[in-house]
């Protein structure tokens, strides 16, 4: 997936499902020989991994591996939601430093938990970056794609492999 620096492009591009994944799932993007070019003036690009709950607070579940404006590479998760009377989208955000160009993104939600997990390319281990209470509402849609924030930032990665696994899933215009 490419997003060339100094040039007009759209902001993300990637793959998203179009079916819902009911109960227990485990989804995890595999991603390599990620180059970024920052702009300074934009938030950082990446590749994210992107999850919405259908729940009454619609839950987004995003997992971003991503270079910030003052050139530092991180890998932070984030859980935002809708609450009744406010505006703005109350999140949680956790992360850390990571000089890897390669990796893999992976969100699991057992029982009433969501666990944000990361991989070094090549392992089979994982380490736990954060985990949030997100009860058992279906997740819409799987999301991954590379994204650039502005005309001068870039990407270029490559999604090596996209593995969901869940206890079902429900095809599109199926009610819940």
């Amino acid at each position: 997936m490419v997003l060339p620096a100094n040039q007009e492009k759209p902001n993300a591009v990637g793959y998203e499902t179009n079916f819902r994944l009911r109960g227990e799932f485990e989804v995890v993007a595999v991603y390599r020989d990620l180059k970024t070019t920052a702009d300074r003036k934009a938030w950082g690009p990446g590749i994210d991994l992107q999850l919405r709950l259908d729940g009454p607070d619609n839950a987004d579940l995003m997992f971003e591996r991503r270079q910030r404006e003052d050139g530092q590479h991180v890998l932070q998760s984030i859980y935002a939601r809708d609450l009744p009377g406010q505006l703005d989208r109350p999140s949680t955000l956790k992360g850390n430093t990571i000089a890897a160009a390669a990796g893999k993104l992976k969100i699991v939600r057992s029982g009433p938990m969501i666990y944000f997990l990361f991989g070094e390319y090549g392992s089979d281990d994982y380490r736990l970056l954060s985990e949030e209470r997100a009860g058992d509402a279906d997740a819409l849609r799987v999301k991954v794609y590379a994204r650039a924030f502005s005309k001068e930032s870039g990407v270029d990665v490559v999604l090596e492999k996209l593995s969901i696994r869940a206890e079902s899933f429900v095809a599109p215009g199926k009610t819940p």
